[in-house]
């Protein structure tokens, strides 16, 4: 037997989690279907089906204007927020999406879908767009800043090369990892993914803004899987610094990418130039992981390797600083 529950999307919190959540209709009419599509991702467990009835109030709200864009709208990612009058018009608002928009809001600007599915519905002009819930079995996060050496430890891993390390994160080598980087996580479609070893830069929102911050996409995938293990590659900054001298500061790059690449460096060699910033910016990261189930191993990515117990970090970097868990 089915229940029905009549419910205000934009004035009251879903508490429940359901396998499939169904909105069919009046998306475009809200005052913040943004704020809707936020509502509802947190309340689907597997698929959330949206119909998408705008075409036809569009064509008569902006006529032959409708007429000229119609063709190049739904190629690009686009919101549109219409507010022009006409007597055949009903006058409200209406927020117009083109599918890449919906696609691009569920899966680029969230990371809680894998795909997003778009069908015909009933009448012309009507679809319903389908998307699927990212589930992950175990997650593996390898963290650290720029030449902390990540990558290097992601491929020992796999290689099966860090033995007291995978058995601290629980990883089994011969199992099949999908391995990507954070921004790289949206062109995976598979909505379940058995186990995803993810590369992390906790200082990448420092130059590309909030989206690459800890409450950003990482924490949908967080909220996805089943199991988190989470390994924090610390390195004292003058190491980093001359690593980063070396490997990256003096790579030639075109000159499209130089003005964006002489930015990121001056962030970067400002932040190791500061031990005491750095150590508050992974003592952050540290905390953000505390909050969310995975318990930290920190790895000192030096010579000599060693792993660091959480207290001995702090009381060793930190000199007893209070560090809140709010993210970056």
């Amino acid at each position: 037997m089915a229940n029905f529950l009549e419910f205000d999307i934009e004035r009251e919190k879903l508490e429940e989690v359901y396998d499939v959540v169904l909105f069919l209709s009046g998306l475009q009419r809200l005052r913040n279907p943004v704020s809707a599509l936020e509502a509802l991702t947190g309340a689907t467990r597997e698929e959330l089906i949206i119909g998408i009835d705008d075409k036809r109030s569009f064509q008569e709200a902006l006529g032959s204007f409708w007429r000229l864009i119609s063709n190049v709208f739904w190629k690009l990612p686009i919101l549109y927020l219409g507010g022009l009058e006409k007597k055949d018009w009903d006058g409200v608002n209406h927020f117009l999406f083109s599918d890449r928009a919906i696609v691009a809001l569920l899966t680029r600007h969230r990371y809680s879908f894998a795909r997003v599915d778009f069908v015909p519905w009933e009448a012309a002009g009507r679809r319903l767009a389908v998307a699927h819930k990212r589930q992950i079995g175990h997650l593996v996060i390898v963290a650290g800043v720029p030449t902390s050496g990540k990558t290097t430890v992601m491929n020992k891993l796999m290689a099966g090369e860090l033995p007291d390390i995978a058995k601290q994160l629980d990883f089994d080598c011969k199992k099949k990892w999908l391995s990507t980087g954070y921004g790289e996580v949206c062109h995976i479609q598979d909505a379940r993914v058995e186990n995803l070893l993810l590369h992390f830069n906790i200082t990448k929102s420092l130059v590309d803004g909030d989206h690459y911050g800890y409450k950003g996409g990482l924490l949908d995938l967080i909220k996805s899987a089943q199991r988190i293990s989470v390994v924090s590659l610390w390195c004292p900054p003058a190491e980093l610094r001359r690593r980063y001298l070396e490997g990256r500061v003096r790579t030639k790059l075109s000159r499209s990418k130089r003005l964006r690449q002489d930015r990121k460096n001056r962030i970067l060699l400002s932040l190791y130039d500061e031990p005491e910033n750095l150590a508050r910016l992974f003592a952050k990261w540290l905390s953000f992981v505390e909050l969310h189930r995975a318990a930290p191993v920190i790895l000192e990515s030096t010579a000599l390797g060693k792993t660091i117990s959480l207290s001995d970090w702090r009381q060793e970097f930190l000199q007893g600083e209070d560090i809140s868990a709010g993210g970056s």
